[in-house]
């Protein structure tokens, strides 16, 4: 996993032109959600992997917005930011979904996922 990330990491930074970086960022995002999806199916939470990848998502999020900034293409901006808040949509959706299915005794990711939800609802 670990090397996985470092290697996610390593294509996003060899990324030159920030809008392009900017969409594989919110794409990154869009694989910690796969995490959760498949970590929240088990029956009991691994050592807090849901509220790590949570995290985690918020932050390639922050990432990708941040990434845009630096774009200085005004049309390669307005694509990417209309790809951008298309991404944050359909992951607000899917971490909704996720919200209403936590199972009592299970609450340890909500603040997490309040947090990525929060962060979504600035990027639209």
């Amino acid at each position: 996993y670990l090397a996985n990330m470092a290697l996610e990491f390593t294509q996003v930074r060899l990324m030159s032109i920030p809008s392009v970086r900017a969409n594989v960022q919110m794409v990154l995002a869009g694989r910690r959600l796969q995490e959760i999806r498949a970590i929240t199916e088990q029956s009991v939470e691994p050592n807090g992997r849901v509220e790590k990848a949570l995290k985690q998502f918020t932050q390639e999020v922050k990432n990708a917005k941040n990434t845009l900034k630096q774009a200085g293409d005004p049309l390669q901006v307005e694509q990417a930011a209309q790809d951008l808040a298309k991404k944050a949509r359909q992951y607000e959706e899917e971490l909704l979904k996720a919200k209403a299915q936590v199972k009592p005794g299970r609450e340890v990711g909500v603040a997490a996922m309040e947090e990525a939800l929060k962060e979504l609802s600035t990027s639209q």
